[in-house]
């Protein structure tokens, strides 16, 4: 506050003042941050009257939310179906804006937890651990219980995993969204654990500098959306994620024998939407749940894939599907948002036309556009 007061008396404007001390102090305190839970973390209750400005507000971004249908005195409704929406990895309830206004349009009460690790600094992905994001996952049923009869998961990523295996265990579960479920990575991420294994970390790190590899233990760097991601993965984060596919597979298995196909049992509505440009998956392994789920021989499960016409990239075809050509480089995250104006893609590599337009985007502070994790 000394600061402050020497400043005025040399003549600097109060607001000046202010500007230069928040300045220098809030980075600082942004990495004394504690890690949020789904129970603690900040929730804002946005409107029906103002759904637009309850995510524009950019000191709230990343806050969990709920969208609840009101009757003329204020008091919450109770409706018949209430969604639960899990973001991703590293990523906010931000995401979820379009598709949250979306489900609450159509009568449905809507929750959107923070998971441990999320929306304070990024090194908190560093000791995050995924029994915490199973503990997030019944703060998120507790409440949806209290505001709607049939419940329905959304997860987009990390967030696809944690709500199937909620699915797998739980029959409360009446259906699913899934929106570039992460429930099995690519087999590049095969070396992610071991980099986090304090025996074999160390020398797995040692060759890949002696072969010239990145050795940052935060990878999947992202370019865009700072402020409702953070700028990267710690490995351990991935690691917790793998950890989880594993339990999902065994759950899987053990629930289905060993002859019959993985998710054979699942007999809820399944709504899957996957993009073949997405590196961060296994396509072929996620679209089986389309078409092995017990729902999709009732006609209750959709695939939606964004595709390049004629190369589906081994992707199940037999569940009923829709192929969406006319949107190009949908990716990882992206399939949750509105396709945006401020895309400027090269048609071959999917990307911004300079580092000059990244800078661009990011000094304006625009939430509107998330491209590839």
């Amino acid at each position: 506050m000394d600061f402050l007061i020497t400043t005025e008396e040399s003549g600097m404007p109060t607001s000046l003042s202010l500007v230069v001390f928040f300045t220098l102090t809030l980075p600082a305190l942004a990495k004394n941050l504690p890690m949020t839970t789904a129970l603690t973390a900040p929730t804002k209750h946005c409107r029906e009257d103002n759904l637009d400005e309850c995510f524009q507000e950019r000191t709230k971004a990343n806050h969990a939310f709920e969208i609840l249908h009101q009757d003329e005195d204020g008091r919450t409704l109770r409706t018949k179906k209430v969604a639960l929406l899990v973001h991703g990895l590293s990523d906010s309830p931000y995401f979820y804006r379009d598709i949250a206004k979306i489900l609450f349009k159509h009568g449905i009460n809507v929750i959107a937890i923070r998971t441990t690790g999320h929306g304070t600094d990024k090194t908190h992905l560093a000791g995050v651990r995924r029994e915490q994001w199973y503990e997030d996952m019944q703060v998120g049923l507790k409440r949806a219980k209290e505001v709607g009869d049939e419940i329905l998961l959304a997860g987009m990523s990390l967030g696809g995993a944690l709500v199937l295996r909620e699915a797998l265990l739980n029959t409360e579960i009446k259906g699913l969204l899934l929106f570039s479920p992460a429930y099995k990575l690519p087999k590049n991420f095969d070396n992610t654990c071991r980099l986090e294994n304090p025996l074999q970390g160390p020398v797995v790190r040692l060759i890949g500098r002696v072969a010239g590899l990145d050795t940052d233990p935060y990878q999947a760097r992202k370019e865009f959306g700072l402020g409702i991601r953070y700028p990267g993965i710690h490995n351990n984060g991935t690691c917790e994620l793998i950890k989880v596919n594993r339990e999902i597979e065994k759950i899987a298995r053990k629930q289905v024998g060993r002859k019959s196909e993985l998710f054979s049992n699942l007999d809820i509505p399944i709504f899957n939407v996957v993009s073949e440009y997405d590196t961060a998956i296994d396509l072929p392994y996620v679209t089986s749940l389309s078409q092995n789920a017990a729902s999709n021989q009732r006609g209750l499960s959709h695939l939606v894939i964004y595709s390049n016409p004629g190369a589906q990239a081994g992707l199940t075809v037999e569940a009923q599907n829709t192929f969406r050509k006319d949107v190009s480089c949908m990716r990882h995250a992206s399939v949750l948002l509105r396709p945006s104006a401020e895309m400027n893609y090269r048609e071959v590599k999917c990307e911004f036309t300079s580092p000059e337009e990244i800078a661009r985007f990011n000094s304006e502070g625009k939430y509107d556009f998330t491209p590839e994790i």
